[in-house]
């Protein structure tokens, strides 16, 4: 199915799952879906984001876990290798295309030694300046996403696989620094082109039964309030918006494979952009949407 006006959506493919996310054996490769095709584009990227003029896509690089970023101009295909001085783990880009936001951290590897914040770097300039401070090495972090103005930042925060303790979203003014909590429980979250709602993974208790759930969630900040998006028993991850702001692009799990899924921001109409079964023994992950 071709998703119309597109421009294109990166996505992560991992051939041995999300376990060896980091390691140095593993293969990861960025590919582009694009009028009802997919191209594998280059091995050792993930996280892709598309800057927002939908010239150029930033990736986390690096071979053997070095600290690199690579950016890549698609008008004339020249690719660019940053070196870094934390490691990256996901990335976002600001409005005015010269700086970046980042999850970084000083040690590689899942088992982190060193606890993971929050920086901001400056294409220009090369400088990277931390913006928060952690100092628990339990308290993992997986998603971060500029606010369309460049005057907010999200991102999540929590415990690890294994440990105890809910991931939340969190605020973050750039200028001032300060910080607020969204909301008790989510993950991967990504503004939406307006600014007034975020798109992420969370966990609702359903009216009816009255049973936690966890799903697609939006949050309004007009009414202050987190909408399901999806209602379904199936494991889903890493959403993002179409360009307009009216579908959502997202990880659908189907058993040991995964799927792209579009889905109106109503939530009806969910249909399948890349099955699963086109790529046996992959893993599709870390979406994004074209300007």
């Amino acid at each position: 199915e071709h998703v119309p006006g597109t421009g294109g959506i990166p996505f992560a493919i991992e051939k041995n799952g999300i376990k060896r996310w980091y390691d140095p054996g593993s293969n990861n490769g960025m590919s582009l879906y694009e009028n009802g095709m997919v191209k594998a584009l280059y091995k050792g990227f993930y996280w892709p984001r598309w800057s927002m003029d939908g010239k150029r896509v930033i990736a986390v690089t690096g071979k053997n876990n070095e600290k690199e970023i690579t950016l890549i101009a698609l008008d004339n295909q020249s690719i660019n290798k940053i070196k870094m001085k934390n490691y990256v783990s996901a990335i976002s880009w600001f409005p005015d295309g010269e700086r970046l936001a980042f999850i970084g951290h000083d040690e590689k590897g899942m088992d982190y030694k060193t606890p993971q914040n929050v920086f901001l770097y400056d294409l220009k300039t090369g400088e990277e300046t931390q913006l928060t401070f952690f100092e628990n090495v339990k308290e993992m972090m997986h998603g971060v996403d500029v606010s369309p103005d460049g005057e907010k930042i999200v991102f999540d925060q929590g415990r690890g696989i294994g440990q105890e303790g809910d991931w939340g979203l969190y605020l973050l003014d750039v200028e001032t620094k300060e910080m607020t909590q969204l909301v008790k429980y989510g993950r991967t979250p990504k503004w939406s082109p307006d600014g007034k709602k975020i798109v992420y993974k969370g966990n609702y208790v359903d009216p009816k039964t009255q049973e936690k759930r966890s799903d697609l969630l939006i949050y309004d900040f007009e009414v202050k309030q987190a909408i399901p998006l999806t209602r379904e028993d199936t494991m889903k991850s890493h959403p993002c918006w179409s360009p307009d702001g009216k579908q959502i692009l997202f990880v659908l799990w189907e058993g040991e494979s995964k799927s792209l899924q579009v889905i109106n921001v109503d939530g009806t109409n969910q249909r399948t952009v890349v099955p699963a079964q086109k790529y046996p023994g992959n893993d599709i992950s870390s979406p994004d949407w074209a300007a």
